[in-house]
């Protein structure tokens, strides 16, 4: 397969036609994710595997099209106002020859009612960006198009973090009014508050701090975020308590956030604890959180009001479920082994039983295992302490937990086989969607070893296709280097078979 640059169409329209926003898949909408989280509250919903699936906003639909392409027997719907974004996320569609997937330039008020009702919703990066009127429709919509059991992921900019952001927000769009195009108003935006951050930066205080931080952020985005994040028309952010509410009125529940961080079950300050244990109802204590963590984002899982989410989850739960680890396993000092999740917790190996689970979870390369076997393993006096352990972990950031199975091929044929959306991706950009949903980088030799794992060429044979990207080494340099080259491939999760 050839490497190319894949182009755009050049489609007039609003300003998403004139600035197309970045296209991504985002693993926390991932239905095996939302799933998961729906079944530790109570509910149960279809199977991703055969689900119905709508994505709002759907931009060139990278998102969409990474699940039609994990799940090929559910059926997956696309749509975004942007003409311009569907014919690109159709053409992506059609080079994958998927046919499980439907792409439409539509509006929220335009969904036919012959679509009828979907198993997962996602709505990411849309609540905050749009009128007042449409955030209206769009819980409308997920009130009426829910499956009975169905659940919707809806993120928004959240308060009181983004106070501070909407500051930012102001002066550039001060700095940048009667900019006479998009790239100029971008331009306009960055220089002023490049500007003010130089100007503060020598006072040493919060807001010299806070700005500097939104700088170093927003310097090395394309202008496409920057315009269609901070600078978009409509730019509203949400309390937690108003977004339940807004929910509420549509006939909707709040489950939980996807991150499950955010509930503050593990190391609270201790000064919060009065405030917590004052109420059980769980939104008004995780607004107490949000307030101490100056919360600037939210991704909500909300489900039909008639299906109400328990409030609290049951330990047995976890012997029906799967669990995936996000620990990494590291030779600390002595040898001793260190147990840590990057950027949230750390831990040592003294916990032998919680080690070896960890442990077992690190060398099936982000692929998850079911619980039941390792907890029936233990001693019945143990048993109910240490899945105490693994719920505080899943609250702390350690653990994800699955209704079903996330796995895949980690091992290499002679002719082996990418993950197929991964080997066209690798041949038009610097990326590819593992089956994890998550984003991998990938440098020249690694986007032509994707491009030739098809299932005909040998490992010979991609050698030969990955010297012309390997300047400087020699054939018996990369073909030692291949084999150690593709197992990585195949532990990120981009090789099929």
């Amino acid at each position: 397969m050839e490497l190319k640059v894949l182009q755009n169409n050049e489609i007039s329209g609003d300003a998403y036609d004139a600035m197309p926003y970045a296209s991504y898949p985002y693993p926390e909408t991932n239905p095996l994710l939302l799933q998961g989280l729906a079944g530790l509250y109570g509910l149960n919903p279809a199977s991703p595997s055969k689900a119905r699936i709508l994505e709002i906003g759907c931009a060139e639909g990278m998102n969409i099209i990474g699940m039609a392409a994990l799940f090929p027997h559910a059926e997956c719907v696309g749509i975004d106002m942007s003409a311009r974004q569907i014919e690109t996320a159709k053409r992506h569609a059609a080079t994958l020859a998927l046919t499980n997937v439907k792409l439409e330039a539509i509006s929220l008020s335009d969904i036919p009612q012959r679509w009828g009702q979907f198993d997962y919703i996602i709505a990411h990066g849309m609540l905050s960006w749009v009128a007042p009127s449409i955030q209206e429709k769009l819980m409308e919509m997920c009130g009426q198009r829910l499956a009975p059991q169905g659940v919707a992921y809806i993120s928004f900019n959240a308060l009181p973090g983004w106070h501070m952001v909407r500051m930012v927000r102001d002066m550039m769009l001060f700095h940048a009014e009667g900019a006479p195009s998009p790239e100029a108003k971008a331009a306009c935006a960055r220089d002023i508050l490049q500007r003010i951050t130089a100007m503060t930066g020598q006072r040493g205080t919060a807001y010299s701090t806070f700005l500097q931080s939104e700088q170093d952020t927003i310097k090395n985005k394309p202008d496409a975020y920057l315009l269609h994040d901070h600078l978009e028309e409509n730019n509203h952010a949400f309390y937690l308590n108003d977004f339940v509410k807004l929910a509420n009125a549509h006939g909707l529940a709040y489950v939980a956030d996807t991150d499950l961080t955010t509930q503050g079950k593990v190391n609270p300050p201790p000064e919060i604890l009065p405030l917590l244990s004052a109420t059980q109802d769980r939104v008004r204590q995780e607004q107490y959180i949000d307030f101490i963590t100056s919360r600037r984002f939210r991704s909500a899982l909300v489900c039909r009001v008639d299906a109400p989410p328990r409030t609290e989850i049951p330990l047995e739960i976890l012997r029906h479920m799967h669990v995936l680890s996000h620990f990494k396993v590291d030779a600390g000092q002595n040898g001793a082994k260190v147990l840590n999740v990057p950027g949230k917790l750390a831990m040592n190996a003294s916990d032998a039983d919680m080690a070896a689970l960890i442990e077992q979870l690190d060398k099936k390369s982000g692929q998850s295992m079911p619980l039941a076997p390792f907890i029936d393993a233990l001693p019945i006096a143990g048993q109910k302490a240490f899945m105490e352990k693994v719920m505080m972990l899943m609250f702390a950031g350690g653990f994800t937990l699955l209704q079903e199975p996330m796995q895949h091929c980690s091992a290499l044929s002679q002719r082996p086989v990418a993950f197929p959306l991964a080997r066209y991706q690798a041949s038009v950009q610097e990326w590819a969607m593992s089956q994890r949903m998550e984003v991998r980088p990938l440098n020249m030799m690694e986007r032509a070893a994707l491009c030739n794992m098809d299932g005909y060429h040998d490992l010979v044979q991609i050698v030969e296709a990955v010297k012309p990207y390997a300047p400087g080494k020699s054939e018996s340099d990369i073909a030692a280097l291949l084999p150690e080259l593709m197992q990585k491939l195949a532990r990120d999760g981009l090789v099929a078979g």
